[in-house]
C-alpha cells in the first residue's frame, strides 16, 4: 500500500511539473527569465501597494486633524470692511 501511495504522489509531482531537482540548490531546472521577470513585476506592485496604501493612511490622518481643528477650534472674529 505504502509503494503504491508513493508512486501515486511521484506521478502527482511529475504531472503538475514538480521534481526534486527544482528544489535542489544547484539543480539545472529553474525559473527561466519570463518567470523571473513576473516574480519581480509582481513583487514590486506589492510593494507600491503598500506604500500608496501607507501614504494614504497618512494623508486621511492629517486631514482628519485638520478638520477636528477646524470644527472645534476658536471661532476668529471677522475682519472689518473698513
Amino acid at each position: 500500500m505504502r509503494r503504491i501511495l508513493s508512486l501515486k504522489i511521484n506521478e502527482l509531482r511529475s504531472s503538475c511539473g514538480f521534481s526534486r531537482a527544482t528544489c535542489e540548490p544547484g539543480g539545472k531546472n529553474g525559473y527561466n527569465l519570463y518567470m523571473q521577470l513576473a516574480i519581480f513585476a509582481m513583487r514590486l506592485l506589492e510593494v507600491m501597494f503598500f506604500v500608496g496604501l501607507a501614504g494614504s493612511t497618512v494623508v486621511i490622518l492629517i486631514s482628519f486633524v485638520d478638520d477636528g481643528i477646524e470644527l472645534f477650534g476658536k471661532d476668529e472674529q471677522p475682519q472689518s470692511r473698513s
